[in-house]
């Protein structure tokens, strides 16, 4: 899976996460692009210089939730031979996530099926990632 967190500008970071609190309130049925254009002071217009639709944008806040907790969880396990060491770092990692990015987690967890065709299958992609990883150390 590419890892696209480097091409995360400031400014789009700053968008999905403007963009993620108005999902996260609304729902991303709900929600609108201009609701997302108020939360973050750009225009429609200029919101469409970072994703080219709705989906696109909740692509990019799953995948950048998704990139940065399976980062984390990596980084967590990175060192620790001990399995059950690791699997607890992992777990750490996991909530810690959880807890500072409420928003991003609740998307995440109840608005990423929105998504169709490539879209769709890139998170599922990033999820497998992310199960692999854990099953890993778990069959360890």
């Amino acid at each position: 899976m590419v890892d696209r967190q480097e091409g995360y500008d400031g400014k789009l970071v700053q968008i999905l996460q403007s963009a993620c609190g108005i999902f996260a309130e609304k729902g991303y049925h709900h929600a609108s692009v201009r609701d997302v254009a108020a939360a973050t002071g750009v225009s429609p217009a200029g919101l469409y210089y970072y994703f080219r639709s709705k989906e696109e944008l909740l692509f990019l806040i799953v995948d950048h939730c998704l990139g940065s907790l399976l980062r984390q969880v990596k980084d967590a396990a990175e060192g620790r031979e001990d399995p059950e060491i690791r699997l607890k770092a992992m777990i750490r990692a996991h909530l810690g996530y959880f807890v500072e990015h409420r928003s991003e987690m609740r998307v995440l967890a109840q608005e990423w099926e929105a998504l169709t065709g490539e879209f769709r299958q890139e998170i599922l992609g990033r999820q497998r990632e992310y199960a692999a990883t854990v099953i890993r150390t778990l069959k360890e």
